[in-house]
This record gives C-alpha cells, sequence and structure tokens, in this order.
C-alpha cells in the first residue's frame, strides 16, 4: 500500500458565536494529528474557545490525543480552553480507557459546548503532571 493511499484526518473551521469549531473528519493518528492540531491552533487567536467537533471521527489513536492534550494546555495558558464535541464510540472510549473524561469535558454536541450549558471541571491541585503540559 502506498503512503498515499492511508487514509487521514482534514479539519473544516468555523465560527459559533465566540468559539471556534474544528470540524475533524477521517481517522486521526501519530502520523496526521501533529499537522492536523497544528493547523487548528494556527487559525485561532489568544483567548479564544475552540471546541474540537469529533462527530465525523472514525479512529484517534493515544499519540493523537496527547497533541490535543497540549493542546488544550497551550489554549489555556493564553487565557482560553479547547473542548470536544461529539465523538464517535470508538473515540469516547480511547478518552474513557484514559481517564480524560474526569478532567476534561465531553460535550454531547457543539451547541452543548458552546452555550456553556455544562461547566467545565477546575483543575484542582491534585491534578496529574500530564494535564498541565
Amino acid at each position: 500500500m502506498r503512503a498515499g493511499a492511508v487514509p487521514g484526518a482534514v479539519v473544516e473551521m468555523s465560527l459559533r458565536g465566540d468559539y471556534v469549531v474544528a470540524a475533524l473528519r477521517g481517522e486521526l493518528d501519530v502520523c496526521t494529528a501533529s499537522d492536523i492540531v497544528s493547523s487548528i491552533m494556527a487559525s485561532t487567536t489568544p483567548g479564544s474557545g475552540i471546541v474540537v467537533d469529533l462527530a465525523d471521527l472514525s479512529f484517534m489513536d493515544c499519540g493523537s490525543l496527547r497533541e490535543l492534550v497540549s493542546a488544550r494546555a497551550k489554549a489555556r495558558l493564553a487565557g482560553g480552553d479547547l473542548m470536544l464535541a461529539c465523538p464517535q464510540p470508538i473515540v469516547l472510549r480511547l478518552f474513557f480507557l484514559t481517564e480524560m473524561t474526569s478532567h476534561w469535558p465531553v460535550f454531547a454536541s457543539v451547541e452543548e459546548a458552546v452555550s456553556g450549558s455544562r461547566e467545565a471541571p477546575q483543575p484542582g491541585n491534585a491534578q496529574p503532571a500530564w494535564l498541565a503540559l
């Protein structure tokens, strides 16, 4: 199989109110995650609220999760946040297995994320070291 034939991920950016929505489609893996997440972050300004719409993402690996965790940390340091919405069951399973849902809200919809209908958890003194990266 040629490298060009390997499925990848694409991102479509849009605005919803004060939030940048990054809709991911396809498969996000260690080969594509860095470029995709970098393009999301490059499309935002410091202090932006970012919602990553995972509704059309059919696969995500641990390397991709690491990239998103790092992007969230950078967004929060700049006064914003990066939130997740609409994961498919296979992607949601990764969040549960890594206990990310204990530290990072996963919204049922983009609308829920941008409306603030569910407040993001506040990090405590006992937060894991990887969350602060």
